[in-house]
């Protein structure tokens, strides 16, 4: 299914459980060839544009507090999200929660 720009699995989850996915074709800050909503930080991307964008991002999905961004490699490391600040950006190939 796809919502304003969102793209949300359609699968069972409890009620408090909810996943989305963003596209570059949201409104955004960024220019080309970086192209409106790009939220990664080290592509080269203008900085303030990508932190536009990440405001946008909390801002359309009503997010409590900001996501726990990381830089995305292979591997094996997990990640608790649950114990790294905001604005860190920790090395991983992915992360975990419990709230």
């Amino acid at each position: 299914m796809k919502s304003e720009g969102f793209l949300i699995p359609d699968w069972p989850a409890p009620p408090n459980i909810r996943a989305v996915v963003t596209t570059r074709v949201l409104p955004g800050a960024s220019k080309p060839p970086f192209d409106r909503f790009n939220l990664g930080g080290r592509c080269g991307d203008d900085p303030a544009a990508v932190i536009a964008n990440r405001e946008s991002l909390i801002e359309a999905l009503s997010l409590p507090e900001p996501p726990r961004w990381m830089r995305q490699v292979h591997g094996r490391e997990v990640y608790d999200a649950d114990a790294i600040l905001a604005d860190a950006e920790p090395t991983a190939p992915a992360s975990c929660t419990s709230t």
